[in-house]
């Protein structure tokens, strides 16, 4: 009976072992993953407005549209910075970006438009409370693209 318990303690303690050394690699695989997610993301954004750029569109967006469950994107200066709520990523921003912060989340709607002024195509993005004409003008930022 002995030799029984003996080697099932044997069993489980190389068990826990073998858990241990995989630990590690499972959590670097995590990290990889989302730091590709916020690569992609980083992609989408600077996709959608340089696209707005060149049509000359006005887009009312969701955030659920383009911004994951629990994450917050913040659009600064050059750079778009995401969180995930244990992590930040920070990426930069290929449009150049010239304006406040914002700050964006799944349940976030905002309106991105561009203009033209003296041949620089500006593009613009506000905050919204709702999906109508009601923007919210003190949260307006800008892109400029030539």
């Amino acid at each position: 009976m002995m030799e029984f318990t003996l080697s099932r303690v044997t069993v489980s303690v190389c068990a826990l072992m073998l858990l241990a050394s995989l630990a590690p690699y499972l959590d670097m695989h995590s990290q990889q993953r989302l730091d590709s997610e916020a690569s992609t993301l980083a992609a989408a954004f600077d996709s959608l407005l340089s696209s707005v750029a060149r049509t000359e569109a006005e887009i009312w967006m969701s955030g659920s549209d383009i911004v994951p469950r629990g994450w917050t994107v913040e659009l600064s200066p050059g750079m778009v910075v995401f969180d995930n709520g244990d992590r930040e990523f920070v990426r930069e921003l290929k449009a150049p970006f010239a304006g406040q912060t914002l700050k964006l989340d799944h349940d976030s709607r905002f309106l991105i438009y561009s203009s033209e002024h003296n041949g620089v195509t500006e593009v613009h993005l506000q905050k919204v409370d709702s999906m109508s004409s009601n923007a919210s003008l003190s949260l307006d930022t800008s892109l400029s693209s030539l």
